[in-house]
């Protein structure tokens, strides 16, 4: 009944190493297809970045899709980092969070010649 084909009676035999070999250069090709449009980011004590919601916190259409900005505490090497969410701390991966970028005012801004505003 075990190890053999559900149609027809013949013995199968499974090379388990190559079905591993398989799910592994999957995985991997898979991981290299979504890091390739990712831009690299190195956070540092003291940024700011923006936490992502997740679907469930976002429910209507305006909603925003990020909360903060909140400041970055420390850096892990293991992919996570510590913010200061309020009056507590927050370990969070780096997959839920996003740099704050500070975005000029068009409207009231003047740009001289050194490129400031």
């Amino acid at each position: 009944m075990f190890q053999r084909d559900m149609l027809m009676h013949c013995k199968v035999v499974t090379d388990w190493e190559h079905v591993k070999q398989r799910e592994w250069s999957q995985a991997k090709k898979s991981n290299d297809r979504e890091n390739k449009s990712r831009i690299a980011h190195t956070y540092k004590v003291g940024d700011l970045v923006l936490l992502l919601r997740g679907r469930s916190d976002v429910n209507r259409k305006l909603d925003q899709p990020t909360e903060g900005p909140y400041g970055v505490v420390r850096v892990n090497k293991n992919g996570t980092i510590r913010i200061r969410r309020g009056g507590y701390q927050e370990t969070l991966s780096i997959r839920r969070i996003r740099p704050y970028v500070r975005e000029i005012e068009q409207k009231n801004c003047f740009v001289p010649r050194h490129g400031r505003c």
